[in-house]
């Protein structure tokens, strides 16, 4: 989600970062091929793993040049000294189908959501984002919100969800796009629109 109206090299920025983040799409294939059960022991290893690297990036300024130089254009400022979207996007994805992927369409509608409703709320907002609003001071845009809204809406039915299920989850992801919710969105996003799923099909 947008927090200011950013200038064009800001957004061209954005967009790369965005474009990056459809190679979460590469998680869901691996769930497709694998299956739950294969797939939840593969990410709570991989989510080591990225730890490991991430804190010891995080303490060798060494490995912290190595590591950040090749994607110089897509990290935020604030990455250089914390955790990054990587690991974030690893473990919200692990925990959304470790506590809700029995079913593939809500573990499917949480990826393709944290993929494409985060980058739409952020793109439409920077790029044409005029109608502004303040949550816990954290400045967002109404629509970046509709486009998220409405992308995350589109991914769950694309998905297979019923239109309950699939408004249910549209609906976590834009309270979690537009809450600061700590420590990271692309951690709350995935199992907030797992969790709202699920929970709409039980009462279906």
């Amino acid at each position: 989600m947008v927090r200011v109206h950013l200038t064009p090299p800001s957004l061209k920025r954005e967009f790369a970062r965005k474009a990056w983040h459809l190679l979460l799409l590469l998680y869901l294939v691996v769930y497709w091929a694998a299956g739950r059960e294969l797939f939840v022991r593969a990410m709570a290893a991989w989510v080591l793993i990225v730890f490991a690297v991430e804190t010891l990036r995080l303490r060798v300024p060494a490995v912290q040049k190595t590591l950040l130089a090749p994607f110089a254009l897509i990290i935020r400022e604030r990455e250089h000294g914390t955790y990054s979207g990587i690991f974030y996007t690893s473990v919200g994805i692990f925990l959304a189908a470790a506590l809700f992927g029995a079913d593939a369409r809500v573990v499917a509608a949480a990826v393709f959501s944290l993929a494409f409703a985060d980058s739409s709320a952020a793109l439409v907002g920077m790029s044409v984002g005029r109608l502004r609003f303040v949550i816990r001071g954290q400045v967002r845009t109404v629509e970046g919100t509709t486009a998220g809204f409405a992308a995350a809406l589109v991914c769950g039915r694309a998905c297979g969800l019923p239109g309950p299920a699939a408004l249910a989850a549209a609906c976590a992801v834009a309270v979690v796009d537009c809450l600061p919710l700590p420590p990271d969105d692309n951690l709350w996003i995935p199992v907030a629109s797992a969790a709202a799923a699920t929970a709409a099909l039980r009462l279906l």
